[in-house]
């Protein structure tokens, strides 16, 4: 084997793990927004979103905050943020 087949290995691997990550990164996204719109009534729904969610596309983030009630604006998590 020489080099530039290493090489071309070693390239697969690299895009093989990058695509898990991705996938990875796409169900975590995805949890955080299923969970915070489930949740929505519970004070932990926005901090979930902050943490775990803040990759998403903003138009899926805009929809969660608006679904979210309105005394969570005032809760303790949102003077900490």
């Amino acid at each position: 084997m020489n080099l530039s087949q290493a090489e071309v290995r070693d390239q697969d691997s690299i895009n093989a793990l990058s695509s898990d990550i991705n996938k990875h990164l796409k169900r975590k996204v995805g949890y955080a927004l299923n969970f915070a719109m489930l949740n929505k009534d519970y004070e932990i729904a926005p901090f979930i979103l902050l943490k775990e969610g803040y990759e998403a596309n903003p138009v899926y983030l805009d929809s969660a905050y608006n679904m979210m009630p309105k005394n969570s604006e005032q809760s303790l998590w949102k003077t900490t943020v």
